[in-house]
């Protein structure tokens, strides 16, 4: 499948320029394009340009959706969802915060495993860098139908995941605006305490 690392492929040779930061997490820059994007979103401690064609999910779905994810037995971790946003074709961005310290030494095996255990999971990558200089973690998760992209970021000792979902048959056409919005992530230092 082409898709399967094509973000990964995107981001070591033709998406971004590799600025060696540290062993873990080297700088990149993503490609951006701002005519797809639309204004500024803040999320407290960051905030960041969302594409033009996303809109906010109604307080009913949101609250649905909330519910659900608080109350799934089986998730890894305790996640707390801030905002939902959904697109015309299937796609949607989900920011949560992960109400648990020490995030990123628990992305190990048993991390890679759960999202294996997921249905219709099909293949699963894993990268670290620095977006905007905050260290992140990527795992895509291609699917049969889906292909999710879940980033984590840590700002000041929290940890929060940018959770990207898009149809398999859309993702070469999303992509360019997904990393756009991912170029102007920024931390908000006036919501740090």
């Amino acid at each position: 499948m082409r898709k399967i690392s094509l973000l990964s492929i995107l981001l070591i040779i033709s998406g971004c320029k590799g600025k060696q930061a540290d062993d873990n997490f080297p700088e990149f820059e993503f490609r951006s394009n701002p005519e797809l994007l639309g204004d500024f979103k803040n999320f407290e401690p960051f905030s960041l340009r969302l594409p033009k064609n996303y809109n906010q999910i109604d307080l009913e779905r949101f609250t649905q959706l909330k519910d659900a994810l608080k109350n799934e037995r089986n998730s890894f971790f305790n996640i707390e969802l801030i905002k939902a946003f959904s697109a015309q074709g299937n796609s949607a961005i989900l920011i949560s915060r992960i109400d648990e310290s020490n995030v990123f030494l628990k992305l190990d095996d048993a991390y890679f495993d759960y999202l294996s255990s997921m249905p219709e999971t099909v293949t699963i990558s894993k990268s670290s860098f620095k977006l905007n200089g905050i260290n992140t973690v990527q795992y895509q998760i291609n699917g049969k139908t889906l292909t999710n992209i879940k980033l984590l970021i840590s700002i000041h000792e929290k940890t929060y995941c940018l959770n990207y979902s898009v149809t398999n048959l859309l993702f070469d056409d999303k992509l360019s605006e997904f990393e756009s919005c991912l170029s102007t992530l920024k931390i908000d230092m006036e919501f740090i305490e």
